[in-house]
């Protein structure tokens, strides 16, 4: 048996297979300043969700969780990164148990670096205790960390703490913040009133009277014009006495002017 071909006819085309066209990837970025707001948008939040144990108990983010989350945008986007580290502060001694212990204060410079050349620097300082020799290293890691996070301003997603009402326990309206006032102190208490003086007040009360002078005001105005004009006879026992004896031996007393 004998295949036979048939020629397509003259002016008849053979049908080309259909292509797919390639998807073409866009173009990244090359300039650090264009870069690092598209990675801080794909980076998001990174929670504090570690607890200090030793110590006062706070939260916090670790260096390996902030790493680990930017180091692969780091490579998408070709970032890469050089230090410089400058001691402040180096300071070894002898501590408890025949024991050595470090601390160290450093600043630290992190260069990142863009495919164009283009760069930012962050500086931070750091410091950090040991009881041993890691007190340096303690500090160049705390100071990388602190510089990424400050570069990328890299979100906890807690909420804003100036959004809570500062109520605890039940739900209900919020109060509103008391007014702080200060300690009133005791109001003075007057002292009590000599008995003797009151007496003869009240004996010189009684001969005005007989000469029709009555009455607060125009007591006083008599015993301005009997001490001629001179003050603190009011209470005064010895010139309350002058005045009682005088009235007594029945001198006439004047009219005080106003």
């Amino acid at each position: 048996m004998t295949d036979e071909i048939t020629p397509p006819e003259e002016g008849e085309k053979k049908p080309r297979a259909t292509r797919t066209p390639k998807t073409v990837e866009p173009t990244l970025p090359r300039n650090i300043v264009e870069i690092i707001p598209l990675i801080r948008e794909e980076l998001g939040a990174i929670s504090k969700d570690k607890e200090a144990t030793a110590g006062a108990r706070f939260s916090y983010r670790g260096h390996d969780d902030i790493v680990n989350a930017i180091v692969p945008l780091f490579n998408k986007y070709g970032i890469f990164t050089t230090v410089e580290d400058e001691h402040l502060i180096y300071q070894g001694r002898e501590a408890a148990n025949n024991k050595w212990a470090t601390a160290a204060v450093i600043r630290k410079a992190v260069t990142f670096w863009a495919p164009d050349g283009s760069s930012v620097t962050s500086t931070v300082v750091a410091e950090s205790i040991d009881n041993g020799n890691k007190a340096t290293g303690q500090a160049q890691t705390y100071a990388y960390r602190f510089a990424l996070t400050q570069t990328f301003t890299i979100p906890t997603g807690e909420p804003d703490p100036d959004s809570l009402s500062g109520d605890f326990g039940t739900a209900g309206p919020k109060q509103e913040p008391q007014a702080r006032t200060q300690p009133q102190r005791p109001a003075a208490t007057a002292p009590a009133a000599d008995p003797e003086v009151e007496a003869l007040k009240a004996s010189i009360a009684a001969h005005l009277k007989e000469h029709g002078i009555e009455g607060k005001d125009a007591i006083v105005a008599a015993g301005k014009t009997f001490f001629n004009g001179r003050s603190g006879w009011e209470n005064n026992k010895s010139a309350l006495t002058k005045w009682d004896n005088a009235l007594k031996s029945g001198e006439v007393p004047e009219k005080g002017g106003n």
